[in-house]
């Protein structure tokens, strides 16, 4: 019997977070993992920079665009 009860207190758990699931989505809130470099805001809700992580985002998106961009760019048939 207890296996019963335990097993409708999950269903009744996993429905309560669908539908704040569904709730935060509607309300703009970002949904699922923070992307890299970034971590949830004070409320929760939407992403902002990790100041541990940033610096380091940053310096790839740079080392890639002084780098890499230029040989794509020359590689690239529409060019």
């Amino acid at each position: 019997m207890q296996s019963t009860s335990s097993s409708t207190s999950k269903r009744t758990e996993i429905e309560r977070s669908k539908q704040e699931t569904q709730r935060r989505i509607e309300s703009g809130c970002y949904q699922g993992r923070p992307l890299l470099g970034t971590r949830f805001d004070a409320a929760g809700e939407g992403l902002i920079p990790d100041s541990d992580e940033w610096p380091t985002i940053m310096d790839a998106f740079e080392f890639i665009l002084l780098f890499h961009l230029p040989q794509v760019l020359n590689d690239c048939p529409f060019s």
